[in-house]
């Protein structure tokens, strides 16, 4: 950042400027390319906060996915283990594991 603000400069532009500046090659106009630069960052700030948020799920899935596991362990082995209805039931409780992001 500089220390001090500059200061305006008057230019006059040269009538073949002005075409070039008012419509390109790709026949997009000056207001076009304006609006250009505000929505492309704006949708890919949503995209990436879309895709923060299905990873945050994600994660959390995951979490929630592991304290039940810990738990029906913490089930099987607090002291009386039964018999294979015990490890059946830890079996469906726990689910098979998913991945995220995965297809």
């Amino acid at each position: 950042f500089s220390k001090f603000k500059p200061n305006r400069v008057s230019v006059d532009l040269p009538d073949f400027l002005w075409e070039i500046v008012r419509q390109d090659a790709a026949g997009q106009g000056l207001w076009d390319v304006i609006v250009q630069r505000h929505e492309i960052p704006q949708e890919l700030r949503q995209e990436r906060q879309e895709a923060d948020d299905e990873i945050r799920r994600a994660r959390q899935e995951e979490q929630e996915a592991i304290d039940a596991a810990v738990a029906a362990e913490a089930a099987l082995t607090s002291g009386h283990v039964g018999g294979s209805g015990q490890w059946a039931s830890f079996v469906a409780s726990v689910g098979s594991p998913t991945v995220a992001g995965g297809d």
